[in-house]
């Protein structure tokens, strides 16, 4: 397999990062020319695809009673994939109160203690009052149950959510939103439709416009709880080839990736099967630029038509 990748940072006006010549589609990085250039042959691409590569990490909040009951045995568990074997397992922390005086540090304590593994896909913070559970980079969903205690998913959630179906409003109860965020991939949870859409337009530290990507719903995917925030070493710990030597991604930008396929010139126009795919072009462009999501001139959109695949 060939893989070929190419790094914008800075998007060029009108597309004028992509040119069209001889039957190949090139790529360069105009805006600056600081970039290697990459020549895609038009005849043998056989698929083309946006890559969500990012992690939004769940949070579970377990709250402690102040006096914790006597004689009573308080259990946490915790679900996600090992981060040893990859294969799901519960995690799971006991406590049993003595028959008088117990405090919430202790309680919190021995069950933080117990929720402790080599293993876990998870951080355990104890608050005393609380214990805050946290995903891990590369396991970031996680779940939390416990037989007595209060347990919340206090992961960022949206109190009202948009249809962006077509472009619309999300607000939330809470501030996640920072001027920062144009081109931020965000993930909408109303507890049993999941879409994703792209921040357009920032209107406050609760509330945004997005457009939808992909524009199909995913309905109770828990697993699609991404993020594309790509900063990094957190982007090269999620994605396989930005680890390859040639790349180079800036440490204060999150980047969009796009992965095209190209067969063997001996099977192009022939029907070709996926194991005929010998080079693989990768993009990485950076998702702040506002002259990617240009409507029809944007650097998405004509890379798009160019290619024949909606991305």
């Amino acid at each position: 397999m060939n893989i070929y990748q190419i790094v914008i940072n800075t998007v060029a006006a009108s597309a004028a990062d992509i040119t069209e010549s001889g039957g190949f589609i090139n790529i360069t990085e105009t805006a600056t020319t600081d970039g290697p250039s990459i020549s895609i042959p038009k005849g043998r691409i056989m698929g083309a695809k946006r890559v969500l590569a990012g992690e939004k990490r769940q949070i579970w909040t377990v709250t402690i009673p102040s006096t914790p009951s006597n004689s009573t045995t308080y259990t946490v568990s915790v679900s996600g994939k090992s981060t040893v074997t990859g294969v799901s397992k519960t995690f799971t922390a006991s406590y049993t109160t003595a028959t008088s005086g117990t405090t919430q540090g202790q309680l919190s304590a021995g069950l933080a203690a117990g929720l402790t593994s080599s293993e876990a896909p998870y951080l355990v913070t104890d608050g005393t009052s609380t214990l805050t559970i946290t995903a891990k980079s590369g396991t970031p969903v996680i779940s939390a149950a416990s037989n007595l205690l209060t347990v919340a998913n206090s992961t960022v959630a949206l109190s009202s959510t948009a249809n962006i179906t077509t472009s619309g409003v999300i607000s939330t109860s809470e501030t996640p939103f920072v001027s920062g965020d144009l081109g931020k991939v965000v993930t909408i949870n109303d507890g049993t439709t999941f879409l994703t859409g792209i921040i357009k337009t920032y209107t406050g530290t609760n509330s945004v416009t997005a457009v939808p990507f992909p524009k199909a719903a995913m309905t109770g995917n828990n697993d699609k709880l991404f993020i594309l925030d790509n900063t990094g070493a957190t982007l090269e710990n999620n994605y396989a080839y930005a680890g390859l030597p040639g790349v180079t991604l800036a440490s204060a930008t999150k980047y969009v990736i796009y992965e095209i396929d190209a067969v063997a010139p001996s099977y192009a126009g022939n029907g070709a099967r996926p194991d005929a795919i010998d080079s693989k072009y990768i993009l990485y462009v950076n998702s702040g630029d506002s002259n990617l999501w240009t409507s029809t001139t944007g650097f998405e959109d004509v890379l798009s038509s160019k290619l024949g695949f909606t991305l």
